[in-house]
């Protein structure tokens, strides 16, 4: 018996996150259920929140 691993082809990693954008634009959703709206301002804030622990500014916040 043979085993192994099959998966689609990736280019880059974002195919699946494409995938599921046409899903939900085809089903006429407004947001994909994997991923939705609320998730991804969490998930952004708590990268702002990493970043400013670090210090890090990008250049458009400076003033």
């Amino acid at each position: 018996m043979k085993f192994g691993i099959f998966a689609s082809e990736q280019i880059n990693g974002d195919e699946y996150e494409v995938l599921a954008c046409m899903k939900a634009i085809e089903e006429g959703k407004t947001e994909c259920p994997e991923m939705p709206h609320a998730e991804t301002l969490r998930v952004m804030r708590l990268l702002d929140e990493i970043r400013g622990q670090w210090g890090m500014v990008y250049p458009c916040e400076e003033r």
